[in-house]
This record gives structure tokens, sequence and C-alpha cells, in this order.
């Protein structure tokens, strides 16, 4: 009987320690974890890690002393969403990291909003204002407000500079236009724009108020420069600050000019040295007239000169050909522009005795420029009047 009680106590020992689960010692709990710890295989002096979410951080008195805490703990450091906005702190890194997590209206999936209170809205320093509405371009010139701006931290970025400018002493990145107020003229305000001299404007926002970089002289004081000339300074009289003069001895002749009936390039729209130089085209025969078909501004026409040439040639490669022209009879040619070959009507007059003069009594129109045996033109050619038939010549036209 003794021998079969031990043999059960053996067997039932046997079962207990392939079932791995001994029992706890007796002083378990009591402040000897020692021996606990090495029964499972675990180091004694590596703590357990904890996932923290944002509401469950815990007081500093719960998570121990710096000295009780690990190495793989120092180099993993808690991942929060404080603000709640769904985007993680910058320090947890990856592609989208949340550059404010204290406020809810800064994260990388927000949109950018034009602001002088230095908010990055979208954790994107380069963008200072919103691509979709266009608040930072109330003018509509095409350039950002500089009251637009974003603050950055550590490395400066590397943004557009057509877009905007990076100031690293301030830590700023804000738009270039100095005037976006429409109402102030802000639309002629922006960089890159010409300096226009004398009016006490910044209008290239350079910071300068009528400086240029360039400025060029102007001889016959048509508000444009020789090209040829050129200096940088301060604005003052005789220089503007652009090169669109070709000819800086005409006042009429500038770019952009309009076309005069002159025979000269007025608007400087000619290739090169060509430019400012004749105009071909304009009187080709040299008669005087320039072509019906020009778009130049002959005389006679509202803002022409006078000394521009009348826009009233009908055939620019005949000298003789042109409004007012004498019309030769029987040619086929329309010398006078009106039309007409050779007139339909003329005025004759009898020519009784041959000697090439009518009297005004026998005055007549027949067609076209035939002429009747012995009559002459009356109109044109009438010098004397013959008072009866064959009597003598009397009196001078």
């Amino acid at each position: 009987m003794r021998r079969s009680h031990a043999l059960m106590v053996c067997l039932l020992g046997w079962v207990m320690a392939c079932s791995g689960s001994p029992s706890a010692p007796a002083d378990a709990g009591r402040g000897d974890t020692g021996d606990s710890a090495l029964d499972l295989g675990v180091p004694a002096d590596v703590p357990s890690l904890d996932v923290v979410d944002a509401g469950d951080v815990g007081s500093p008195a719960d998570s121990g002393s710096p000295g009780d805490r690990g190495p793989t703990e120092e180099m993993r450091p808690s991942c929060v969403d404080s603000d709640g906005d769904g985007y993680p702190a910058t320090e947890c890194g990856g592609m989208a990291p949340d550059c404010d997590d204290t406020n809810r209206q800064v994260n990388p999936g927000r949109s950018e909003v034009c602001d002088t209170a230095g908010v990055d809205e979208d954790c994107n320093p380069c963008t200072v204002a919103s691509a979709t509405t266009r608040d930072g371009d109330v003018d509509m010139d095409g350039f950002l407000s500089a009251r637009c701006t974003n603050p950055f931290a550590g490395t400066a970025p590397t943004c557009d500079p057509m877009v905007v400018t990076v100031n690293a002493t301030a830590r700023t990145v804000s738009g270039r236009d100095c005037n976006d107020d429409r109402a102030m003229g802000g639309a002629d305000v922006r960089p890159n724009q010409t300096e226009v001299c004398g009016n006490m404007v910044d209008d290239n926002c350079d910071g300068r108020v009528d400086y240029a970089d360039a400025l060029y002289e102007d001889r016959d004081n048509d508000g444009r420069g020789n090209r040829a000339v050129m200096m940088p300074g301060m604005c003052r009289p005789g220089w503007v600050a652009n090169s669109e003069d070709c000819d800086d001895a005409r006042s009429e002749t500038y770019r952009g000019a309009r076309e005069l009936c002159d025979g000269r390039d007025n608007d400087c729209g000619q290739p090169g040295a060509m430019a400012g130089g004749t105009e071909p085209g304009e009187d080709g025969d040299g008669d005087g007239h320039a072509p019906l078909s020009e778009s130049c501004l002959g005389r006679g026409e509202p803002g022409a000169p006078g000394f521009a040439l009348p826009r009233d040639d009908c055939n620019d490669a005949a000298a003789t050909v042109y409004t007012g022209a004498m019309e030769v009879c029987g040619n086929g040619i329309d010398e006078d522009c009106n039309r007409v070959v050779d007139e339909p009507t003329r005025t004759v007059c009898t020519d009784a005795d041959g000697d090439g003069h009518g009297t005004a009594a026998t005055m007549r129109t027949v067609m076209s420029c035939t002429r009747p045996a012995r009559h002459r033109d009356g109109l044109r050619r009438l010098r004397r009047h013959e008072r009866g038939g064959g009597a003598a010549h009397t009196g001078r036209a």
C-alpha cells in the first residue's frame, strides 16, 4: 500500500511538470521577484513596452525614473496625436507628419490660407496662400501678396523664387507682391514690372521708389528710351526706364506707335537695323500718295499730322494714278481713282475752224472719251471762246 501511494505521487508530479504550469513560489509577490524572473527566462533589467495613445499618456510617476528605462525604450519615443486631427507629431516621422500637434487647424491635409499671423496651415512653408481661392492675389496680377507669410524652423526650405521670398534671417517665407490692392493701383505694381519714373511708386517691388536698374536716354521726349544709351540710378529728366525707341530723333517713332503714312517705320516694326527707317509700301511710286490698301494713318484722317501723306492711291505702281489726278482720255486707265475708266461722259464744245478751241455756245455732253469730229473738251481744254462760226479768237480763259 505504501509503495502504491509513493508511485501515485511520482506520477502526479511528472504530469504537472509536463503541463508547463508550475505553481508559483509561496513567497511570490512579497518583493522577491528575482527567482521568478529567472524561472521565466526574462532578464530582470528589461521593462515591458506599451503602445501609447493620445488620451492614455500617464503621469511621469507612472513611467518610472530615467534610470529604470532600458535602451530600447529610449530609442523609440511614444508617438501621439495630441490634437486629435489624425496626423501624428513630427517626431514620429512618416510621409505626412503634423508640424503643430497642438493645433487641429494645422496639418498636411489642410488648405493653406493667406495670413499675416504666420500660420502654416498645410505644413508646407513654401505655399503661403490658397491655390484654389487665390486669396493671396486679390489684384489678379499673377503675384502673391507679401502679407501672405509662413514661418519655418531648421534649414531654410527650397521654394520657387519666382513665387515667394525666403528670408533666412527672419525665418519666414512670404509672397512677393508689395501692393495687392486693386483699388490702390495694385494691378500695375508687381515684381519684374518696369519702373515708372516720377510717379513716386515702387512699381517693381524692389524696395526703392523711382529707382531703375536700367535707365535709357530719351532725347525726343516721347517717353521712350534709346536702347543704345543706358545707365542705372534714380529717375531723372531726359531718362526713362524703358528702351522702346528705335529712332530717338522723332517723337512720332517708337515701339507701339501708330503707323503714319509718311514712308517711315513709326512703330519700330522693321527687324534689326531697319527699325525706325523707311517703311516699304507706303508710297512705292513716289507720287506723294499712300495706297488705299495700307493701314497707316493718312493726312485728313482723325489724329493724322499735317506731314502725313494722303492715303488715296489706287495704284501705287503708277505715279500718274491717284485721287484727283488728271484723267487721260482713251487710255483705258482710271487715273483719278474714281473707279470709272475714261469717264462715261464728258463735256465738249464745237471747234468749227479746227484751231483746237471750241465756243461756249456749242458746249454739250458726250459719252465716254470719244471726241466727235471737230469737237474739243469743254471743261479742261477750253482756252478761248469763238463768237460765231469761224470768227477770230477773242479773249483768253
